[in-house]
This record gives structure tokens, sequence and C-alpha cells, in this order.
């Protein structure tokens, strides 16, 4: 994905704020699948392959049967917290993702 690609991505996902973050998946090293949930009860699955694309899928690959220790980490951390803002710094290749827990504002690189 070129610096282009990430700000349509970033431009898209931020339409549809606002959105709590559901389950996340991790299929190996390099591959994730985020459950956000939006508003009246929409689902949006977008699927991460770091470095190559983003996108919004209509399915998630099935789901590995054991979680991997950093996608626990993750869903204990970030799961259920509202998606406050999504952006790109300049035309980096970087989305991110600022979500607001119980416990506070955390960035979500």
């Amino acid at each position: 994905m070129s610096g282009a690609d990430v700000k349509a991505m970033t431009a898209e996902l931020a339409a549809l704020l606002p959105l709590w973050i559901g389950k996340i998946y991790q299929y190996d090293n390099t591959s994730f699948g985020f459950r956000l949930n939006g508003e009246e009860k929409a689902r949006h699955l977008l699927y991460v392959v770091r470095g190559v694309r983003a996108h919004l899928v209509s399915e998630l690959p099935p789901a590995p049967k054991n979680p991997s220790g950093f996608s626990m980490y993750l869903r204990k951390y970030i799961e259920g917290g509202k998606v406050l803002n999504i952006e790109q710094k300049a035309i980096e290749r970087v989305i991110i993702m600022i979500s607001k827990q119980k416990i506070g504002a955390k960035d979500l690189p």
C-alpha cells in the first residue's frame, strides 16, 4: 500500500465513526483481523496484513484455535474501547486508531 492508499483507507474508516473495538485475531506474524462495531448494530471487519494491505472485508478468515499471546494482550487492553479518531500522519503508511477505554485514552498504532 502506498501512502495515498493508506490515506483513502483512513478516510473510509473515519467515515464509519463512532466505532467500538470487538474481537482481535492474529492469524500469523503479519496478519490481523479486527471486529469493529458501529452504531445501530453495524459490524465492520478490518483485515490487515502488515506492510501489504488493510481493507474492510465481508468475512474474516477462520479464527485460530488458540489465540496468540499478543492478540490476548490486545484484547485485554483495547477490546470494548471506543475509537475516538482514525488518522494518518503526513503521507506515512501507518493507520493510527485512537481509542478510549474505561481506564483512559490509548494510541493503537
